[in-house]
């Protein structure tokens, strides 16, 4: 493989975390416009709550950011694509701090330890490792740390195969979880439930992979967690889910509405020892 190509995965990489980055912020700056125009929300609530339009600009700059902001609060009943424009020039720096930060923190590595392969699909499905805080992940399951007694134990969800989308291989996304929860109950007896509160259980592939008391147990969340609601901006590349974005534009209603969902670990093993067998 010549040096071209050996840095195309990284560029491409890099491009993605751009779009992603830049056309973020536009869309919450969009909502927010969307918001204090049409509804009687709070700018301020808007910004810091529904939108958290800090998360893209670097945290070490979140206090120069939250006085960019509140200036540009202050033109929020102008028209929508000079407000988009003006917040995009007001916050652009710091936006290039935070694609920087994701970069260099993505790497060319893995928190697994794995080298990133383009041509091996779905390489880290069966790695396990510890990241900084100390929680425990499982492929793209990760569950947080372990705590003595915990009844319920949170589950969460990041891709770690792109560009590939993690839904092409649902058994081994199931494999994962089954991992997840073995694991688990092994380190606390205790443990009786899980639970997960996203987008995704409104993403039929992902709820799939649990069973029917899963989904009957669904609960609306408050629209304040960021990646609880707009990780479904974002695709398989790691860039803008275009469909997604446009689809929220025209109506201002999250494609798919972040639910609170929970079950018994025996429900779900007894549900991924079917689920994967069946697919055998």
């Amino acid at each position: 493989m010549d040096k071209v190509s050996e840095r195309k995965p990284a560029l491409v990489q890099y491009e993605a975390i751009r779009e992603y980055h830049f056309e973020i912020i536009r869309l919450k700056l969009w909502y927010i416009h969307y918001l204090v125009n049409n509804t009687e929300i709070d700018p301020h609530e808007a910004v810091l709550r529904r939108v958290r339009i800090i998360w893209y600009t670097g945290k070490q700059f979140w206090s120069e950011v939250e006085v960019k902001i509140h200036r540009l609060l202050n033109c929020y009943n102008r028209e929508v694509n000079g407000f988009e424009r003006e917040g995009i020039e007001l916050l652009q720096p710091f936006i290039e701090g935070a694609i920087d930060d994701e970069y260099q923190q993505e790497g060319s590595c893995h928190p697994c330890g794995c080298v990133r392969r383009s041509e091996e699909e779905h390489l880290h499905h069966s790695c396990q490792w510890l990241d900084g805080d100390g929680d425990v992940h499982y492929g793209c399951f990760w569950r947080t740390k372990h705590i003595q007694g915990q009844e319920c134990v949170a589950l969460h969800f990041k891709s770690v195969v792109q560009p590939q989308s993690p839904f092409q291989q649902l058994q081994v996304l199931a494999k994962s979880l089954c991992r997840l929860v073995e694991n688990c109950k092994q380190e606390n007896p205790d443990m009786r439930y899980i639970s997960c509160g996203s987008w995704l259980n409104a993403f039929p592939p992902f709820s799939l992979l649990f069973p029917d008391s899963w989904r009957l147990s669904a609960k609306p969340m408050v629209c304040n967690n960021h990646s609880e609601w707009w990780g479904q901006f974002r695709d398989r590349r790691g860039g803008l889910h275009l469909r997604n974005a446009q689809e929220f534009r025209k109506t201002g209603e999250f494609p798919y509405p972040s639910l609170l969902c929970k079950c018994k670990v025996t429900d779900l093993q007894t549900h991924l020892d079917s689920f994967i067998h069946e697919k055998l």
